[in-house]
C-alpha cells in the first residue's frame, strides 16, 4: 500500500509540474479528430450563443448579488446553502417579474413564454461557458503533450507505476 501511495504522490507531482490532468496525458490527440471535435463545439457554442446571451443577460445581476451574500457567512456549509437558496429565490422572482412585465407589455401567452424560457436561456449559458472550458483544455492538452513529449513520456512511465502498484494490491490473495 505504502508503495501505491508513493507512486501515485510522484504522478500526481508530475501531472502539477506540466499542468495537465490525467486523462489530458492519456488521451490520444490525432490531429483529425482533435480538429473535428473543436469545429463540433464551436457549431453547437455558435448556435445556443443567442440563448446563452439571453440567459447571461438576466440572470447575471441575480447571480451577483447573491455571489456577494454568499461571502458574508465564515461557514462553507452556510455559503453553500445561501448560494442555493439565494439563486432559487431571486431567480424565481425574477421569472415571475419577468412574466408579468413581458405579459402586461405584449400579452399572457408571450408573458408565460418569457417566463419559462428564462431558465432554459440560463441553462444555455451555463453549457456554453462548460463547454468554452472543456475545449480550452483540450487545445491546452494537445500543446503541452506536443511540445513536451520527453515529459509527458516519463510521466506515462509513472502513471504505468501507479496503476502495477494498484493491481498487486488488488490481486493479493
Amino acid at each position: 500500500m505504502e508503495r501505491l501511495r508513493s507512486t501515485f504522490a510522484a504522478y500526481e507531482r508530475d501531472l502539477d509540474l506540466i499542468g495537465l490532468d490525467d486523462a489530458q496525458v492519456t488521451a490520444g490527440y490525432p490531429r483529425g479528430r482533435l480538429r473535428l471535435a473543436i469545429a463540433w463545439a464551436a457549431l453547437k457554442v455558435l448556435a445556443t450563443l443567442p440563448w446563452a446571451a439571453i440567459g447571461v443577460a438576466v440572470h447575471v445581476v441575480p447571480f451577483q448579488i447573491v455571489k456577494v451574500l454568499a461571502e458574508k457567512p465564515a461557514n462553507e456549509g452556510i455559503r453553500a446553502t445561501v448560494k442555493v437558496f439565494g439563486c432559487f429565490v431571486s431567480f424565481l422572482l425574477l421569472y415571475v417579474a419577468l412574466g408579468i412585465l413581458v405579459g402586461e407589455a405584449f400579452g399572457g401567452w408571450p408573458g408565460f413564454l418569457a417566463a419559462a424560457t428564462a431558465p432554459l436561456c440560463g441553462y444555455a449559458a451555463v453549457r456554453v461557458h462548460e463547454r468554452l472550458s472543456r475545449v480550452g483544455g483540450l487545445v491546452e492538452g494537445y500543446r503541452t503533450v506536443r511540445v513536451r513529449r520527453d515529459v509527458i513520456a516519463s510521466v506515462l512511465e509513472r502513471r504505468s507505476a501507479v496503476t502495477a502498484a494498484a493491481r498487486s494490491i488488488l490481486t493479493r490473495p
